[in-house]
């Protein structure tokens, strides 16, 4: 199960890489403002990567809600249909997994695209 987890989780995220690239720098202009008015390179780059863990950490937590309500569903509904007791189980090995890489991958994303843009003068990010 951690193998196919892994698997699945390698392609989405570059899914959220690109999320991630993009929107930093759909707010370039709200970047060079803030390096602008005196903030410093790593405080940017530590707000924009606590905003892509908290948006990346609320999807994949309402995706394992999603899945998980959907496959208690079926299951309950197969026991039903059977007349076999269903035993409600959680599974305590997959979803820690998925929830820690999907704040790695977000640290990051976050960190190298945020690293490119706040580096750069703040004339010039205003100017793009």
């Amino acid at each position: 199960m951690l193998v196919l987890t892994t698997i699945s989780f390698t392609t989405a995220v570059f899914g959220v890489f690109a999320v991630i690239y993009v929107n930093i720098y759909a707010r370039r202009l709200e970047i060079g403002m803030m390096k602008a008015i005196g903030m410093k390179e790593r405080e940017l780059t530590g707000m924009l990567i606590i905003e892509s863990i908290a948006m990346t950490l609320g999807a994949a937590l309402a995706g394992i809600a999603a899945g998980a309500a959907m496959g208690y569903v079926t299951f309950y509904g197969d026991s039903v249909l059977s007349q076999q007791p269903g035993i409600f189980a959680l599974d305590t090995t997959v979803m820690p997994f998925v929830v820690i890489m999907v704040v790695l991958a977000s640290m990051l994303g976050a960190g190298f695209s945020a690293r490119r843009i706040v580096k750069k003068s703040t004339v010039e990010i205003l100017r793009m």
